[in-house]
């Protein structure tokens, strides 16, 4: 019998895990103790864990700096839009947060690659995680969301353009 993948497990990133099992897990990873999320059973609680760790980043992966930008590119045409992301991603993310975010977009690259069977398109993907990567010093609203949802769904969709480095 074939062992299915997270990626293949409709709306993968849409379901939380259970909460203790959640908290269970942020204990040892923060007391430095490894984790093996085989042991648990659940592909939520690995997914969950990768969102809860973006949102609670005391700066978002794409910073503050970057979120007003981010909100200002749908002003831009479609070829426009994509050399301002790339130029937006090498001169002004930090090179870490740039490493972590290619990672992170070519997993989720990945996943929307098995939309038939897990459900999450690039929209899907874009809309549960966007918010968990880029969000404003202040009070957040939904005005600032779509675009930020729009932002990650053109990394997504258009990985191998945005990410030459």
């Amino acid at each position: 019998m074939r062992q299915i993948g997270g990626d293949e497990v409709e709306g993968i990133f849409r379901r939380c895990a259970p909460l203790t099992t959640l908290k269970e897990v942020q204990e040892k990873y923060n007391a430095g103790e490894p984790v093996n999320f085989a042991e648990y059973g659940d592909v939520h609680v690995p997914a969950a864990i990768l969102k809860k760790f973006l949102r609670e980043l005391s700066e978002p992966l794409l910073t503050f700096d970057l979120f007003e930008p981010i909100t200002r590119l749908h002003f831009h045409d479609a070829p426009k839009r994509i050399m301002e992301v790339q130029r937006m991603l090498q001169d002004e993310l930090p090179e870490d947060n740039y490493a972590i975010l290619k990672f992170i977009m070519h997993f989720l690259v990945e996943v929307t690659q098995k939309a038939e069977v897990n459900k999450m398109t690039p929209s899907n993907v874009a809309t549960v995680f966007g918010p968990n990567l880029a969000w404003s010093k202040g009070q957040a609203n939904l005005s600032t969301i779509e675009p930020v949802i729009k932002f990650t769904q053109l990394l997504i969709e258009n990985f191998d353009d945005v990410f030459l480095r």
